[in-house]
């Protein structure tokens, strides 16, 4: 296949530190530059690949993030 964009070793270092797959891609110019539903593509396929390969990559949860729940002043019985 054709060269990675980003090196393997410096990707999971970046990933590793990262709490959301936004964190990665504004660390990497490459991904910047990209269109941002490209970008985010990009780096997923790159996590999915390089795990693959036996690269300790971790996985960020998925789905939207729960709200809070609203507090309110009603005592409860």
């Amino acid at each position: 296949g054709r060269p990675a964009n980003i090196g393997a070793e410096a990707f999971v270092a970046v990933w590793s530190k990262s709490n959301s797959l936004d964190d990665v891609i504004k660390a990497f110019k490459v991904t910047r530059d990209m269109d941002p539903a490209d970008a985010k593509n990009y780096a997923s396929v790159r996590a999915s690949m390089l795990r693959a390969k036996g690269f300790s990559v971790k996985q960020f949860t998925r789905g939207r993030k729960p709200s809070a729940k609203p507090v309110t002043d009603k005592p409860t019985a």
